[in-house]
């Protein structure tokens, strides 16, 4: 695993070296206008006008009339985002939902390359992507195709994929623009949404984009606030958002997305429609003279129509398109590759298959690992969970029809679901000419060492009787969406899901085989948020959300399964819990409708993990999420500024026994008068680190970074700050450590509560009972040390260890406060500080160094400080029992955690009303300041310290400063 993890940053390095010289954009339109000044009006109709979908000479999706003597091709436009479609001998690339759950902007980087030398090698002028679609709702059909549902990281998404694409002479042309963001209706429905919504949601991607200096923009089919996407002044016009932000490209149309007259489309912004005819859904608004009649009639100006094809010109001469491009050398309408046009040229390499199962394996969301070994070290060989031990398994099924070969003859958009899921169908589709299933791999992998026994449909029956036994059983399963095309329907699916089950019963299958099988793996190959009702079975050891991976799918994820690539992948998107389902978003698809319907965007800046901060709703997974092989410690922050930008720096550590990539996130809160959700994201990256390596990470947030798009003026204003230091003041910077302890969080309370409320019925105990009360506590306790020993035996959950503080001390004194790793559980009895006053009588807590590095907090106490677990999960904080069961934390300066104390205090308003008000209204007062809790620290008899372990977090605070000269290292 190891090696493969070193090797994987220096993987994108060995694509290949080819990097065009672009021209300076005033370099290329000097050329263009040249070219321009000497067309025929035919010549320039050629260029604005699509050759139609009906012209049998057409070889590209989309293409133009060619100048000759010009030396101007035919200009060749072809799908998609995620690899060429309707094409042989091309590589499938994982979509853009994939690439974004990388992190990692080097990856997303190298795939946009790699997409740019086979669209280059193809003869391809313009790479029709990426696509910026918004993922407003978990359900919308194309939603895989762009980023996820949030701003910021569909941007990076973009401006890494474009720098990639262009860097090698393609253009690439950003789409759908604006609001885009369901399939049902989308020929005409009218997205309805304001100023500042607009700006910082669905136009801040394609903001990035231009400043990736994108050669074009696509516009949409729908309708923008009453008015067709392609003709909106507002959007594209000379005063428009796109020429405002900079734009110097072209904006071209969706296929049949035009609508009206010639002349309003040409005067408000569009420079060309594809593919020039009429659709049934639109189009042929330029084409059947209908330019042609604009110009003629003086509707559009001379001057007008030579600024739009100057404009559809000037990226051709900027990406030197005009020496020695490869010719077109396929087509399109013969996609299995027959015919004199379709040359069979291979622009396949060993390299982009390489970055290809790399992407598949490093967007790979590990949602869950149960993990145990022989001796509960982590170094151990692993006997149930990940990564599997191939010397140790002898039997293996594979269980689901989503392991299998998929259906290779469906139409061109790919309409059916009938094997594994690697890519959604539509125009976004790609080739699956070379795919790899998930069976196919594994069993190549195991070879002579292991049993596979395969069930490679979704009968549940078939199913068990393949698991039953077994050392391990993966169960693969999906769901899917896609365009809506002319209205395909798929699965009972038309383009957006009808739900988010997963397809063809693939719940029910889990729970089947995990009831006969106690090692089942689950992978989830799907294209957004599905239900994971099952994912708390406890036979259920383990759970990959692996999206969709593209042709390599078999290889990537065998790859994660044995141990050979350590996922890190980051959820792009929340995963609701289960009864909330879809409410739990805040938008809705509409279905239904009497004639295009009008979508308010009333929930305006409120996407998925925002509506659900702002509303209290607890995900099951939530945005960022990913757990790992091994685990991470962050330490060491600090905060400098230059300018008007601000960096934050900080210590990353890999403290496990594995190899692996973290991917630290950072998150700002701005003043409630701001009107920003509770929490968006600015930044992110991706550290690659050996075990037991660290390194010195910074983000740099840039003004606009830390401000809001202002209606009145038009522009970005960063909110006023109150007070005058950056952690105090707005916004407030919080990095998420987003490995692995929220979800053992969630699961260690739910495998608690679920079997304390069983034992509850079983016995008629209540809440109140002391013997549930007592039997509730070593159920916790077990699941704990379970969930981060692999063997709850270790710990005597019944009856101790306790320390006294004379062994705290002297334990940390002979072996360092770094190699304290042995429990200290506080006994019910111990009632030390109004904060412990609830958690004495019904919980405990233990301290261990490999839990407190891993969020970067030396003593940090079983879960997570508040810094993090009220920022980030407030809900919590409205469930007492919830809330006692994780807040036993280290009482800090008020100045080192001061949302801990903000929601502490607040939370003890409404249970106890002796708490010093100070903690609420000053931060920066010390909990020492608090007369309850010195009264109560004072009062602690002899016999109190005997008999309890005082273990409370104020003895680790004053055993860490003993170890730091008096300063407080936290």
């Amino acid at each position: 695993m190891s090696k493969r993890l070193v090797l994987a940053g220096a993987l994108a390095l060995l694509t290949s070296t080819l990097e065009v010289q672009a021209r300076t954009w005033d370099e290329a339109y000097a050329l263009a206008s040249s070219a321009v000044a000497q067309m025929t009006l035919d010549e320039k109709l050629g260029i604005a006008v699509g050759t139609g979908q009906l012209n049998p000479n057409r070889r590209c999706v989309g293409d133009t009339t060619a100048i000759p003597r010009l030396g101007i091709p035919s200009i060749c436009m072809q799908d998609g985002p995620a690899g060429l479609r309707l094409v042989r001998n091309v590589t499938g690339f994982p979509p853009g939902l994939n690439a974004a759950s990388t992190f990692s902007r080097r990856l997303m980087r190298a795939r946009g390359k790699a997409l740019g030398e086979e669209f280059r090698g193809k003869g391809v002028h313009v790479h029709l992507g990426p696509s910026l679609d918004i993922m407003r709702n978990p359900k919308m059909g194309r939603g895989w195709e762009g980023f996820g549902p949030d701003p910021y990281l569909n941007g990076e998404g973009a401006y890494e994929t474009i720098m990639g694409v262009q860097s090698v002479g393609v253009q690439a042309c950003a789409k759908h623009l604006i609001a885009n963001n369901q399939e049902h209706w989308k020929y005409g429905l009218s997205a309805n949404v304001d100023d500042r919504t607009m700006h910082e949601m669905y136009f801040y991607p394609f903001l990035r984009s231009i400043e990736a200096d994108v050669a074009s923009v696509m516009c949409a089919y729908n309708r923008v606030n009453g008015t067709s996407s392609c003709h909106r002044a507002g959007v594209l016009g000379p005063d428009g958002m796109l020429r405002k932000a900079g734009f110097k490209g072209y904006v071209v149309s969706d296929w049949g997305a035009t609508h009206d007259s010639a002349a309003e489309n040409a005067n408000n912004g569009l420079e060309m429609e594809q593919p020039g005819d009429y659709l049934v859904v639109g189009g042929g608004v330029f084409g059947g003279n209908g330019l042609r009649k604009a110009v003629n009639n003086g509707e559009v100006s001379q001057a007008r129509l030579n600024e739009m094809i100057t404009r559809i010109l000037a990226p051709f001469y900027r990406f030197d398109q005009d020496n020695a491009f490869p010719a077109t050398n396929f087509d399109a309408q013969k996609r299995d590759g027959t015919g004199p046009r379709n040359l069979r040229v291979n622009v396949r390499s060993n390299e982009h298959t390489a970055l290809v199962r790399e992407i598949a394996s490093a967007s790979a969301v590990l949602l869950k690992n149960n993990r145990t070994t022989p001796t509960g070290a982590p170094t151990g060989t692993t006997v149930r969970g990940l990564p599997v031990a191939k010397d140790r398994i002898k039997t293996i099924a594979v269980v689901g029809q989503d392991a299998r070969m998929p259906k290779l003859d469906c139409n061109e958009m790919n309409e059916c679901n009938e094997g594994t899921m690697s890519v959604g169908w539509g125009s976004g589709s790609n080739s699956l000419e070379f795919l790899i299933p998930p069976i196919d791999a594994i069993t190549s992998f195991a070879g002579s060492s292991a049993t596979v026994t395969s069930s490679l449909s979704n009968d549940l029956n078939a199913g068990v009787d393949a698991a039953r036994g077994k050392d391990v059983a993966f169960v693969f399963v999906n769901a899917m969406s896609g365009e809506l095309a002319f209205y395909a329907v798929v699965h009972g699916n038309m383009g957006d899901r009808n739900d988010l089950d997963l397809w063809w019963r693939g719940g029910s299958l889990v729970e089947r085989v995990a009831a006969v099988c106690s090692n089942t793996i689950v992978v989830v190959h799907s294209v957004g948020p599905v239900s994971f009702s099952w994912s708390n079975h406890p036979n259920v050891t383990g759970i990959i959300y692996a999206g969709t991976p593209g042709e390599q799918t078999g290889p990537s994820i065998t790859d994660v399964l044995f141990g050979n690539y350590n996922p890190s992948g980051r959820l792009p998107f929340s995963i609701a819990d289960v009864g909330v389902s879809e409410a739990a978003y805040g938008t809705k698809i509409v279905y239904n409708s009497l004639g295009f319907p009008d979508l308010d965007y009333d929930e305006k800046l409120l996407l998925d993990y925002r509506y659900m901060d702002a509303n209290n709703i607890r995900p099951r997974f939530e945005f960022g999420f990913g757990l790992s092989y091994t685990t991470f410690a962050y330490s060491g922050f600090s905060l400098s500024q230059s300018g008007t930008s601000y960096t934050v720096t900080f210590t990353v550590a890999n403290t496990g026994a594995f190899a692996g990539a973290e991917k630290p996130q950072l998150y700002l809160s701005y003043p409630s008068s701001a009107g920003e959700p509770p929490k968006v994201l600015r930044g992110f990256e991706e550290v690659i680190l050996n075990a037991g390596a660290s390194s010195r990470v910074s983000m740099t947030l840039s003004q606009r970074d830390m401000s809001i798009w202002d209606v009145p003026s038009q522009q970005y204003v960063r909110p006023q700050v109150i007070v005058p230091t950056f952690a105090m003041a707005a916004p407030l910077v919080a990095v998420r450590d987003s490995s692995r302890l929220l979800a053992r969080r969630a699961n260690i309370y739910r495998m608690a509560r679920g079997e304390a409320t069983l034992m509850m019925e079983e016995h008629g105990l209540d809440l109140d009972n002391i013997a549930f009360d007592q039997e509730y506590n070593r159920l916790w306790c077990e699941a704990i040390m379970s969930s981060y020993t692999g063997n709850p035996s270790e710990t005597l959950c019944t009856s101790g260890p306790y320390y006294t503080e004379e062994d705290i001390l002297r334990i940390t004194k002979e072996h360092g406060f770094m190699n304290f790793l042995r429990p200290v559980m506080i006994r019910r009895d111990c009632l030390v500080g109004p904060h412990h006053i609830k958690i004495g009588q019904d919980g405990f807590a233990f301290v261990n160094y490999n839990l407190a590095s891993s969020v970067g907090t030396y003593g940090a106490l079983e879960a997570y400080p508040l810094r993090y677990e009220a920022e980030w999960t407030a809900p919590y904080l409205d469930d007492p029992m919830v809330f006692c069961k994780h807040a036993v934390t280290l009482f800090l300066e008020g100045k080192a955690m001061p949302g801990y104390f903000k929601y502490m205090g607040t939370f003890y308003l409404r249970l106890f009303r002796n708490v010093n008000l100070d903690i609420v209204s000053n931060p920066a007062f010390t909990t020492f300041d608090n007369d309850v809790f010195k009264a109560r620290v004072n009062g602690v008899t002899a016999e109190e310290r005997e008999k309890c372990s005082y273990g409370v977090p104020l003895l680790i605070v004053q055993a860490a400063k003993d170890l730091n000269e008096d300063k407080n290292p936290f």
